[in-house]
């Protein structure tokens, strides 16, 4: 059998990991589902600024995967557009691996339910997941208070789902690529070639972002370790400054105790001469 590379699209909270779970439970068969990924989720909500770093943690674990020669990969991604496959299918290219495409079978849904149209789904999985995403603020006395509050993009969940249903158009048209991975790489590199720029370009955006914080953290620890250091050096010396001191009173208190001796010897010896003067 030949090894296969799957990547299944939809939106979030359309019934995909019970669908996968069902689907594909075979032996051989590794499920990778980007939802999984910790960063992707803060207090229940979903974090756009983890997007990029969502993308490239799949991708490392299909590489793992098809590095280990693992029969079936299957994907389930978060961002569906197509232009987030490439590196993928580019380690499938490397590894002999064969890709195919999934969509839902119903609609946007991985289920059957009473919504027949699209957009009817959609807006019913919005609705029903809607403390998920950010708010959409539609007042702008508020829309100014919400954005200094959070960055947060309130077409979130809009843009998800465009890049589903790009996605769901893509397969559908391209349905006689088969399975041929260099056919799909292609096409896609073609199609989504302002994308993938766009992407790429964020990316070093994000990279650059990452270092000049990591630079900042650095130079602020520097900083913080030389003030501490000099703290320490000021703490010694007025250590050192005092024990010298409680020496030097020490050496002055032992002085007086050698000296109270002689003195007594001295008044006694005066004393005896004044009584050998008064006796003669």
């Amino acid at each position: 059998m030949s090894k296969e590379l799957i990547i299944v699209v939809g939106i979030p909270y359309s019934g995909r990991s019970t669908w996968l779970s069902k689907k594909y439970s075979e032996e051989g068969t590794v499920i990778i589902e980007e939802s999984k990924f910790e960063k992707l989720y803060k207090d229940g909500k979903v974090q756009e600024s983890e997007f990029i770093s969502s993308n490239e943690w799949v991708n490392s674990q299909v590489k793992e995967q098809m590095e280990a020669s693992t029969q079936r990969i299957v994907v389930s991604v978060f961002q569906s557009r197509p232009d987030h496959w490439v590196e993928m299918l580019e380690f499938a290219k490397v590894h002999g691996y064969s890709f195919t495409p999934v969509k839902p079978n119903f609609g946007c849904l991985f289920y059957d339910n009473k919504f027949g149209r699209l957009q009817e789904q959609i807006e019913w999985v919005q609705k029903s997941t809607q403390n998920r995403f950010p708010k959409v603020v539609k007042d702008k006395k508020k829309k100014a208070d919400e954005e200094e509050k959070e960055k947060e993009n309130p077409n979130l969940y809009h843009n998800i789902v465009v890049e589903f249903q790009s996605s769901y158009a893509f397969i559908l048209q391209n349905r006689e690529l088969g399975t041929d991975v260099n056919k799909w790489l292609e096409t896609i590199n073609k199609q989504y070639k302002p994308v993938i720029i766009r992407g790429k370009q964020a990316k070093e955006a994000r990279d650059a972002r990452i270092a000049k914080e990591a630079e900042k953290a650095a130079r602020e620890a520097a900083k913080k370790a030389e003030k501490e250091a000099k703290e320490a050096a000021k703490k010694a010396e007025e250590e050192s400054k005092a024990q010298l001191a409680n020496n030097e009173l020490n050496l002055d208190s032992d002085s007086d105790s050698d000296s109270e001796p002689e003195t007594k010897r001295v008044v006694v010896e005066q004393e005896s001469s004044v009584s050998n003067v008064s006796s003669a």
